[in-house]
């Protein structure tokens, strides 16, 4: 299971593009039961497009093993209606989706950030912010080598030769996301900087 809590370097995202989202918690709510779905879908016109975030997204600092999750639907949501009249016209929908808090009964966070390292790549990416994108891939692999000589090696005998050689796939991945990290991804900062 990924344990990376979202990071601050995380690109913030305005509705409707790609990156992550500041969110309007005004149109934000929480869902706990299905009274409070059917009292927002009672409150919408019949006819407004449902779609689903299935990125789960939380401030800085929390971790999806450590924090509660909550359920979350965003009345402010934007969807892209296609017909035969017309492509991609922009249309109020409902949003649902799943949010880190910090607490059970905390408010949900208006700036939220994908928690799993290869959402916050391609949402990066997407966004053209190649220096997040290649954090992130850093923090993927950073996350595959703690599984290799954690998860992996727990199936196998200690002395296998197959832990040695888990173990040297794990430094490799670690040194490579090292890489990523403190030269790659600032370079591609500046260079886009200068662009």
């Amino acid at each position: 299971m990924n344990t990376t809590a979202p990071v601050s370097h995380a690109t913030l995202r305005n509705s409707g593009s790609s990156g992550d989202r500041a969110t309007d918690t005004a149109a934000m709510r929480r869902i706990g039961t299905v009274a409070d779905l059917t009292e927002i879908l009672a409150s919408m016109h019949p006819q407004t497009p449902v779609i689903l975030d299935p990125v789960l997204r939380g401030a800085v600092g929390l971790s999806p093993d450590h924090h509660p999750h909550a359920v979350v639907a965003d009345m402010g949501a934007t969807a892209y209606v296609c017909s035969e009249l017309e492509r991609g016209r922009p249309v109020r929908a409902l949003e649902l989706g799943a949010r880190l808090i910090p607490e059970a009964a905390a408010q949900i966070p208006s700036e939220t950030y994908a928690c799993d390292p290869l959402h916050r790549m391609a949402e990066a990416f997407d966004a053209g912010d190649l220096g997040d994108g290649l954090r992130a891939v850093a923090d993927a692999l950073s996350d595959a080598a703690g599984q290799l000589t954690g998860e992996a090696t727990l199936w196998l005998a200690p002395r296998s030769p197959l832990v040695e050689q888990l173990t040297s796939v794990a430094a490799v991945l670690r040194s490579l996301a090292t890489e990523l990290r403190s030269s790659l991804a600032s370079a591609a900062d500046a260079e886009i900087r200068q662009a």
